[in-house]
């Protein structure tokens, strides 16, 4: 939770000016506890947007297997999901 309170932080603000002005935005987070999608709510509320939820069943060994390449590519071969 701690990754979503700066994220949410930071990316508060930037959203809610793009919504205000009638672009789509597409983000990409996860929203699996009521706190996050508490914040998406908030987002797309506050500048009273229309909004569409895609939801991807994704088992959790592949979500972890996906994390775990994005972490490598973006650190290196060394680094890894701890």
């Amino acid at each position: 939770s701690g990754n979503i309170a700066t994220l949410t932080t930071s990316s508060n603000l930037t959203t809610s000016i793009v919504l205000w002005d009638g672009q789509t935005v597409v983000l990409d987070y996860p929203a699996n506890t009521k706190v996050s999608r508490a914040w998406f709510r908030s987002l797309y509320e506050s500048a009273s947007a229309a909004h569409v939820l895609h939801y991807l069943a994704t088992p959790d060994p592949l979500c972890l297997k996906r994390i775990d390449k994005r972490i490598r590519e973006l650190h290196g071969a060394g680094a890894a999901l701890s």
